[in-house]
């Protein structure tokens, strides 16, 4: 069993391979979530329904 053993004339896969070009912004864009602000109940809505269930 030659684990150490390497042909000097073959090369290993990440020796040839070239890391591809990222465009970050279009990277961005299309994974982000936009920010999505949660809107508040008007106190007296939340009271009404309150009152509805009692």
């Amino acid at each position: 069993l030659l684990l150490n053993f390497r042909d000097s004339n073959a090369s290993l896969v990440w020796e040839k391979i070239e890391e591809p070009s990222i465009d970050y912004h279009e990277f961005e864009e299309l994974f982000s979530k936009t920010a999505v602000k949660e809107r508040k109940k008007p106190i007296s809505d939340t009271i009404t329904k309150t009152k509805a269930k009692q």
